[in-house]
């Protein structure tokens, strides 16, 4: 178990002694590093995964100095080898840290959005903080669009096929008589305002056939058959497992059936009937009387959808989605549920070690919620512990929320612009505020204005503006423990 972690002038204690009378968290121990941003959390915390990821590989860094119990400094880069480590951040543009086989960066990727990995792991997590979650299941489409990118591979193809696959089409002579036109004035070089009037031409009627053939095969919005198609081939397309051949050969299908397939192209679609019959089954299952638009969004048990689009395996064709939740409730949800998945993932390479350290794990949470924020992931964390059979599992958080030192004891506070911590578990938040206030989850004016009413509290110069300030704070918590920090300073004018 590690004792404490440095890094230059910085000591992180994390436990005080092996017996687990001495720790009152339900994991094996959590520690805080706080402070402003830019003194330095992140780049402490960077050197602690250098230093397990070098133990690995059998380098030397040195950026880091662990103390694990009963363990000689010259033994700790061999125990280290068999610890893994967890690294999460919900902060955008932060570095992001290449995996290994002990090591996991589970930050969300900035640009990709919240996509929950699991919702059920997170159950505890969502009923604590009383979100009711309300969910859909969802596709979207547009079959105009799929109808013309197909129709453009159609085009490419011999001028017998083309018209034996378009036979019941109007337009399709036309299109192949004008593409003939701009072939030959292509090949004699002659003037290009000729050849922009024929492919204006040609774009006007190709979009009439694309009109004609989409309203043929979507006017019968109960031919469940096709509209199976359509969603199937939106899926595999988004995930490029279809072909522009196969595309082709499922269009002449759809358009003139399987009467006219040669055995070759009916050989061609045996996956995709596979899977249309996947999504069929599951639209009648979801629906019974499904009448087919574009867009459609199905509800669903938020503990049930994901389960249900696995058991038809049609992941994807059809999106799971959380709707109606805040951004702070998809962040606390999401967090857990990829720390959840990580820890799991290097379990299941046999390592029953594990560091887990959360930088700025708060950022997108209201004060109440910061204030749980350490008791809930204690008790969250213990169940992971529980489930996967973790023998040790430590927790570092890096943060600048003064709520959060509240719920740890001050000797395992590291302050990184401050030599020591002086304040800590059950600590009221007046005085830590008295101490440093970082008020970052409110507008900069906001954090200016009362970080300088704090200032002349401190120093007995507290003034009718101040006392408008104080009254004017719209969060009952902030408020209430400003107004407590007034006693500690005597009288005050």
């Amino acid at each position: 178990m590690i004792r404490s972690l440095s890094v230059d002038n910085k000591k992180l204690e994390l436990r005080d002694e092996l017996d687990d009378s001495s720790n009152i968290f339900d994991v094996d121990s959590i520690s805080l590093l706080i402070g402003e941003n830019g003194t330095g959390k992140t780049y402490f915390l960077n050197q602690v995964i250098n230093e397990f990821k070098s133990s690995h590989i059998g380098a030397f860094t040195g950026g880091c100095e662990i103390d694990l119990f009963n363990t000689p400094s010259s033994d700790v880069k061999n125990e280290t080898r068999y610890w893994g480590v967890v690294y999460f951040s919900p902060i955008p543009f932060r570095e992001r840290h290449a995996s290994s086989k002990n090591f996991i960066d589970a930050s969300p990727v900035f640009g990709r959005g919240i996509k929950l990995s699991n919702i059920n792991e997170s159950r505890e997590v969502i009923e604590y903080f009383k979100i009711n979650p309300t969910s859909q299941i969802q596709y979207r489409i547009n079959a105009r669009t799929l109808i013309k990118s197909i129709l453009d591979e159609v085009f490419k193809l011999s001028e017998r096929r083309i018209k034996h696959i378009m036979q019941n089409l109007s337009f399709v002579n036309e299109i192949i008589k004008l593409d003939k036109s701009i072939r030959e004035q292509i090949g004699e070089n002659d003037d290009s305002g000729e050849i922009t009037q024929i492919t204006n031409e040609r774009k006007h009627i190709f979009d009439m056939l694309v009109d004609e053939l989409n309203s043929y095969l979507t006017s019968n919005r109960d031919s469940i058959e096709i509209i199976s198609a359509l969603i199937t081939i939106n899926g595999l397309k988004k995930k490029n497992r279809i072909s522009n051949s196969t595309a082709v050969n499922i269009l002449n299908y759809l358009i003139n059936g399987h009467d006219t397939l040669k055995r070759h192209e009916e050989k061609s679609l045996t996956g995709f009937n596979k899977e249309r019959v996947k999504v069929e089954s599951f639209l009648k299952y979801i629906s019974p009387g499904f009448s087919f638009v574009e867009y459609m969004a199905f509800p669903v048990d938020a503990y049930e959808g994901e389960k249900l689009l696995s058991d038809f395996d049609v992941e994807d064709y059809f999106d799971f989605k959380l709707v109606e939740m805040s951004s702070g409730q998809l962040a606390i949800i999401h967090q857990m549920g990829m720390i959840s998945k990580a820890i799991k993932q290097l379990r299941e390479k046999g390592i029953g070690k594990i560091l887990l350290m959360i930088d700025e794990g708060d950022a997108y949470l209201h004060l109440e919620w910061q204030r749980n924020y350490i008791f809930k992931l204690n008790d969250f964390l213990s169940e992971v512990k529980s489930i996967n059979n973790i023998s040790i599992l430590q927790v570092i958080l890096a943060t600048h929320s003064p709520l959060l030192a509240t719920d740890i004891p001050r000797k395992f506070i590291c302050p990184m612009d401050k030599p020591e911590a002086t304040s800590g578990f059950a600590s009221p938040i007046h005085l830590l505020l008295n101490e440093s206030f970082g008020t970052k989850t409110i507008g900069e004016f906001a954090s200016k204005k009362i970080n300088i009413t704090v200032k002349n509290i401190k120093k007995n110069k507290i003034t009718k503006k101040d006392h408008f300030v104080i009254k004017s704070i719209d969060n009952e918590i902030l408020g209430r423990e400003i107004m407590k920090l007034i006693p500690l300073h005597g009288d005050v004018k």
